[in-house]
């Protein structure tokens, strides 16, 4: 009887073994992910065209551009909004738009044709700098 026995548990064995082999080579082969060759280039993302005037967060005493660097599609138009309690201006570097004086609550708006990356400030406080690069 212990021979039986030990057939019967081999019989087992060697069954479930080929029945391993069997579903292993029926299982579809999963293809191993393919591997980047190359790191994504970032894209400007357009943002909302609207640029804040307001005091710096980390230091209340100063004002900043928020955002102070702004990608816009070429033929688009950016506007300016001075959420400052004093008066403010935007004028560009390269002398392509000059605002008004503008009063806290009061905005500003230019569109942009040209290609290129145009920087501006304020001439009321000259620190305050920024920058908006056009792109098609």
């Amino acid at each position: 009887m212990d021979i039986r026995f030990g057939l019967s548990v081999l019989g087992a064995l060697l069954l479930a073994a080929f029945i391993g082999i069997l579903m292993a080579q029926t299982q579809p082969k999963t293809a191993a992910a393919p591997v980047p060759t190359a790191a994504p280039t970032a894209i400007p993302t357009p943002l909302p065209n609207e640029v804040e005037i307001v005091p710096n967060p980390q230091n209340t005493s100063q004002v900043v551009f928020a955002p102070s660097t702004l990608f816009v599609v070429q033929g688009g138009t950016v506007t300016w909004v001075n959420d400052d309690t004093s008066d403010h201006t935007v004028a560009a570097q390269d002398g392509s738009f000059t605002s008004p004086v503008l009063s806290p609550g009061q905005a500003y708006s230019h569109t942009f044709k040209k290609l290129g990356t145009v920087n501006y400030s304020d001439y009321l406080t000259p620190n305050l700098a920024g920058e908006i690069t056009v792109y098609k």
